[in-house]
């Protein structure tokens, strides 16, 4: 049965900048993810693969085209009704974990479902849940400054999925971690695509990260060169780490 699709771009354009300074950053660029696939967007730096990824997500505005994500064009929403929807089905990794330095591990993930108005118990239970999914159990109340790069993007990802979202978009999420933990973070998000049906779109230059994808797309001066299916995700890899499921 073939999957339904969960993004779509049509012919989407983003300028930044006017006459003579105006830079193209995305030119036209068509693109589809599928429910329960994972995706990697490749090409040089300054390539647009950011910021495709942000008008993806409606964190930028578009200058021509359209973005569709589970059925709602984004970018016909009011601005807050895009914060809204992205904060409900959407969620986001970056490379540099974005973590609150004065809050636990628990506390970090546990912040986003209280702003979205989750119970304060029933946030507990959930973002204690995603850390167990990671293999934190036993880091829930250290802070970021008590924990090693990879388990502070560990952290990042359970905040990702603690709510459930339909969609994880990740810039660069090992760009800042070693080959060891490299693989932990793309084991977890294969593992946790495989068991939990969420769609991962990722940016990335390292092309270790897009062999996990189902599909990955190369970008030059703005444009989508090439698309290309993979024979990833087909068996297991095997999980590492501590405590994972």
């Amino acid at each position: 049965m073939e999957q339904s699709v969960i993004i779509e771009a049509n012919d989407v354009w983003k300028t930044y900048g006017t006459g003579a300074r105006a830079v193209e950053a995305v030119r036209g660029v068509s693109f589809e993810l599928r429910q329960g696939e994972i995706v990697s967007i490749m090409g040089p730096s300054g390539c647009g693969k950011t910021t495709l990824l942000n008008c993806l997500a409606g964190m930028d505005t578009l200058d021509r085209g359209a973005v569709r994500i589970d059925g709602v064009e984004l970018h016909k929403l009011s601005e807050r009704g895009r914060d809204a929807f992205r904060a409900e089905r959407l969620a986001f990794v970056f490379q540099f974990y974005n973590l609150v330095p004065v809050l636990s591990a628990l506390e970090n993930v546990e912040l986003p479902l209280l702003c979205q108005g989750v119970p304060r118990k029933e946030a507990q239970r959930r973002a204690r849940q995603a850390l167990v999914r990671v293999g934190l159990k036993d880091r829930e109340s250290h802070r970021p400054g008590e924990l090693s790069g990879g388990q502070q993007q560990r952290v990042a990802l359970a905040r990702a999925i603690a709510h459930e979202p339909k969609v994880v978009f990740a810039d660069e999420p090992t760009g800042a971690l070693d080959r060891k933990s490299n693989e932990m973070m793309m084991d977890l998000i294969e593992h946790i695509n495989r068991k939990d049906g969420i769609s991962f779109v990722i940016v990335t230059h390292n092309p270790k990260v897009a062999s996990y994808a189902h599909n990955t797309f190369y970008m030059d001066s703005g444009k989508m060169i090439l698309e290309q299916r993979s024979a990833a995700m087909e068996g297991s890899r095997g999980m590492q780490g501590d405590g994972l499921p």
